[in-house]
């Protein structure tokens, strides 16, 4: 269907032909009327002449708009195609009046009828000529009226052709372009600004309300430090709901400039996370306090995911016994899927399944192999025993370091295997046989008397310290909420103690050794870097490499707190880096014998050891003064038994006998009652003896 324009132009035209044919129409018709007459009635004539009458005046007006309006002009909205369809059905109807009235005449001749023919070929040549002249005076008439303009109707959309600046002068065509580039530039400003906009909304909407969110739930914010009640159905919320908000909390840390609530600080937001993961993976707020202080926040997250996954089950093979290949190859026979640990170990093996029990097999009884955590190799590994060598291992039980020295020192030299707990040393003595160790001496003493203890100096130490365990959590789930600050400080003593006591005992003039390896299982920076940054100042030694081909460095800076540079070649194994449990492991070089003190140091040092001196005389006496004591009461209550005999002295003997033994009895059942209590409670809060407290002698740490 035509446009409105091109219909509204091609109906002008077709108007403008139509009033050049009527004259010439209506002569032909009166020359012929005359010459024949025709069967008219009277009311055909009047129609026609009206039709025609009228068709004259609306072509009139017609030019006289298309004069004073350009085609640019007119509102084409005015028009449509149905009037342009309905009007060219009345110009069809006048076209089919005229045939009629064509139609209707007769023929009489054949030379009538020749000249009939020739006016009408000469008209449709003139016709012809009319309308080419008609199109050529319409195109020159909307070339003018193209080029009357304005910014209002420039940029109206123009749905025949598009905007061609070559018709248009020089200086037009520069100001339609210069207009068209400020319009374009207007656009472009426009779609940026609202593009800005829609994004400041996205982002606004998208922006996390853990804040707020928050206090719709609780009163107030969590404050540092604060342990949360735990519920009866687990804790006060769901643990869903606790997991979505540490990740909105975390993504706001991440980016906190620009996803920060207002009123809400850091401080804020670290205090509600750290209580989060508190109730999310049950621990205290001390131990995520610790854990915080050392990781970043992702990787904190990782570290207390990695102690919910249990570590893989790992045996390391006896080569007094058997080798690993034949062992595994038995293994495998017996329905246990396992693979070699890995390349830094020549006698891991990694179970991934049995089906029987692993501890339990012919292999295990022969003693051809020791269930013992991948991390447990390493401590052994780093001081690299040789034959021939003295050896101390001061934390020895239940044995499975001690029965490694033994088997790369090939059952030579000396290994002093002590343990401070006598329950312990029985696995201890139990493993050493069943794995074939005889270079083994089992010791039971206090590890920080071993250098009075010992007749000589040996050439190697292994420390393997007593600690808080939180590497291990993933074994022993109970230390989430059963170890705090307190007990790390209480152990930190403890292993300053025994670290210098494992100093002492080396000799720096060994020909192989001098080396001493300090190693825990545990994580904190409390426990292992700070014991060692101690060592430094107090004895002739330097930290050197460990000789293990993996791991983390050690921290030289954690907070505020600075540690010496050569704690770098310390090594550090975590559970969500390396797949085993977390441990920690420093190798020292004693350089030279005696203690790194200064001269103030040095007096202090000699009060003290008189000052022990004199408490252990003391106490000496006190013990002979307590004997003769009771010498003198046990006297008395016989003499007060023969006088209830009746002064018969078998009789008060015996009643004296029956009296002692009942108040043995007696004390013998509140000593066991007194350490059985003892056995489940946490060590800084067991009962220590009243005489030694007061004394302020060194207590054993079980």
């Amino acid at each position: 269907m035509p446009s409105s324009k091109a219909a509204l132009l091609s109906k002008i035209k077709n108007a403008k032909a139509s009033v050049k044919v009527a004259p010439k129409q209506q002569e032909q018709v009166s020359s012929e009327e005359k010459k024949k007459p025709v069967k008219v009635t009277q009311n055909q004539v009047p129609k026609k002449e009206d039709k025609k009458r009228k068709l004259e005046v609306q072509e009139e007006e017609e030019e006289e708009d298309v004069q004073l309006m350009g085609a640019d002009d007119i509102d084409l909205d005015d028009f449509s195609d149905e009037d342009d369809m309905g009007d060219n059905d009345e110009f069809d109807e006048e076209l089919e009046d005229d045939d009629f009235f064509t139609k209707k005449k007769p023929t009489t001749t054949s030379s009538t009828k020749s000249n009939k023919q020739q006016p009408t070929k000469k008209r449709k040549q003139e016709e012809d000529e009319d309308d080419e002249d008609d199109d050529e005076e319409e195109e020159q008439v909307n070339k003018k009226k193209k080029k009357v303009f304005s910014e209002e109707n420039f940029f109206e959309n123009d749905e025949d052709e598009d905007d061609d600046f070559s018709e248009y002068t020089e200086e037009e065509r520069k100001r339609l372009e210069q207009l068209s580039g400020m319009e374009r530039e207007r656009l472009a400003q426009i779609e940026e600004e609202s593009r800005l906009e829609m994004a400041d909304d996205a982002t606004r909407q998208e922006k996390p309300t853990v804040m707020a969110n928050y206090l719709e739930d609780h009163e107030e914010l969590p404050e540092a430090g604060e342990d949360q009640d735990i519920g009866i159905a687990g804790v006060t919320e769901d643990l869903t709901k606790i997991h979505e908000r540490i990740q909105e909390n975390l993504a706001v840390l991440a980016n906190f400039k620009d996803l920060r609530e207002d009123g809400f600080t850091r401080e804020d937001y670290l205090n509600l996370l750290k209580t989060d993961l508190s109730l999310y993976y049950g621990y205290n707020s001390e131990l995520i306090d610790v854990f915080a202080s050392m990781f970043s926040l992702p990787e904190l997250i990782e570290f207390l995911e990695a102690n919910e996954k249990p570590r893989p089950l790992t045996i390391r093979s006896n080569i007094l016994k058997t080798r690993r290949r034949e062992l595994a190859q038995n293994l495998i026979n017996r329905g246990i899927n396992l693979d070699p640990l890995d390349k830094w170990s020549k006698a891991g093996l990694k179970i991934y399944d049995a089906n029987v029990p692993v501890g339990a097999t012919p292999e295990y009884l022969a003693g051809h192999y020791m269930l013992q955590g991948a991390s447990s190799f390493l401590p052994v590994m780093a001081l690299a025993p040789k034959e021939n060598e003295k050896v101390i291992d001061m934390a020895a039980a239940p044995g499975g370091k001690t029965t490694y020295l033994s088997a790369l020192m090939k059952n030579t030299g000396v290994i002093f295997a002590n343990d401070v707990n006598v329950d312990r040393t029985k696995a201890l003595i139990a493993n050493i046989h069943r794995m074939g160790c005889r270079n083994c001496i089992v010791a039971n003493y206090d590890g920080r008397d071993m250098p009075q203890i010992l007749p000589t100096k040996v050439d190697r130490v292994l420390l393997d310290a007593p600690c808080t365990g939180l590497g291990v959590i993933s074994r022993d789930p109970s230390i989430k909420s059963q170890k705090g600050k307190k007990d790390i400080e209480l152990l930190c003593k403890l292993q300053r103690e025994l670290i210098l006591a494992a100093i002492d005992c080396v000799d720096a003039d060994s020909e192989t050794g001098g080396y001493i390896v300090y190693s825990t299982c545990s994580v904190s920076v409390d426990e292992n870097e700070a014991v060692v940054n101690y060592a430094l100042k107090k004895r002739h030694v330097k930290i050197v490499p460990t000789g293990l081909q993996f791991g983390t460095p050690g921290f030289i800076k954690i907070g505020e707190r600075h540690f010496d540079p050569s704690l770098k070649l310390t090594m550090r194994y975590f559970p969500h880096v390396h797949n085993m449990d977390g441990f920690y492991v420093c190798k020292l070089k004693k350089l030279k014998n005696g203690k790194k003190l200064s001269e103030e140091e040095q007096v202090r040092e000699e009060k003290n050891e008189q000052r022990i001196q004199k408490d252990k005389s003391d106490e000496k006496n006190r013990r002979i003064r307590d004997q003769k004591d009771r010498e003198d009461k046990n006297k008395k209550l016989l003499e007060e038994a023969i006088k209830l005999a009746n002064g018969n002295e078998q009789a008060g003997i015996e009643l004296f006998q029956k009296r002692k033994e009942e108040l043995s009895l007696s004390r013998k059942k509140f000593k066991t009652n007194k350490r059985s209590e003892d056995k489940f409670r946490p060590i800084h809060e067991r009962k220590k003896s009243g005489n030694r407290k007061q004394k302020g002698e060194n207590m054993n740490y079980v």
